[in-house]
């Protein structure tokens, strides 16, 4: 079905809104299929519809529409014209594509975080035991390894434990957002607001502090932390303990 409608959008060269009439091509639901669908089709053709349903209209039902974004009013548009996370998922297919794949990224690290609990946890309770033993036995280099290892153990902390439940925590919500967006009646724009952050703090993530101040000559990128990031921290964390041990032959 095609339909013609005056619709606005923002111009991004010199900063205005602008009014076209627009041909809207909209596929109908005939009640069968003659081929199978993918779950992912059928949510895309979902997504479609609550774009319109709110009044706003992807880039891939309008003809020729130059890849912008429009919208049926003007205040709808003065509203997101300029909306840079909107431009990031101005389509189905885009918007399902971005969730998948943030929900692939938060896996990821999980895994890697969940796999390495044992070794964390091992690891903790030796520094715990060595500046139990130091502390009580009044040794003369307590208070030069105290640091060094007060820094490790808060260290796993932040990895082992705080990075490990805001995984869980965007895991979950991510999930129960898209769950609700796709088959619920969650509204189109409460959504995009939930959605934009939750990837916000995704990207916010910080690799423990100790760890991001010992590095800081080495990490170039911590923008956009991932499993490799997380190899670094442990790797570094028992590095740094393997020295210490050695250094000051301490057997805990």
């Amino acid at each position: 079905m095609s339909l013609k409608k005056k619709l606005y959008y923002f111009d991004n060269n010199d900063q205005t809104i602008k009014c076209e009439e627009k041909i809207i091509t909209i596929k109908l639901n005939t009640g069968f299929s003659e081929s199978y669908e993918s779950d992912n089709e059928i949510f895309e053709k979902i997504i479609t519809n609550k774009f319109i349903k709110n009044k706003i209209y992807p880039p891939d039902v309008i003809v020729d529409s130059e890849n912008k974004i429009y919208f049926e009013n003007i205040k709808l548009c003065e509203l997101l014209g300029q909306n840079s996370f909107l431009q990031e998922i101005k389509t189905s297919k885009l918007l399902l594509k971005k969730i998948n794949n943030l929900l692939s990224n938060i896996e990821e690290n999980l895994d890697f975080i969940e796999s390495r609990l044992p070794s964390i946890n091992k690891l903790e309770l030796n520094i715990i035991n060595i500046m139990k033993k130091y502390r009580k036995s009044h040794h003369e280099d307590w208070t030069v390894i105290y640091e060094t290892l007060t820094n490790l153990r808060e260290c796993i902390n932040e990895f082992g434990y705080s990075d490990y439940h805001d995984f869980i925590y965007l895991n979950n919500k991510l999930v129960s957002l898209k769950k609700f967006f796709i088959i619920g009646d969650l509204n189109f724009l409460f959504f995009v607001n939930d959605f934009y952050k939750l990837n916000e703090f995704y990207n916010n993530i910080s690799l423990p502090k100790k760890f991001i101040s010992y590095l800081n000559n080495e990490i170039k990128d911590v923008d956009n932390f991932n499993n490799k990031s997380f190899m670094k921290t442990f790797d570094f964390v028992n590095d740094e303990f393997n020295q210490l041990i050695e250094k000051y032959n301490i057997s805990a």
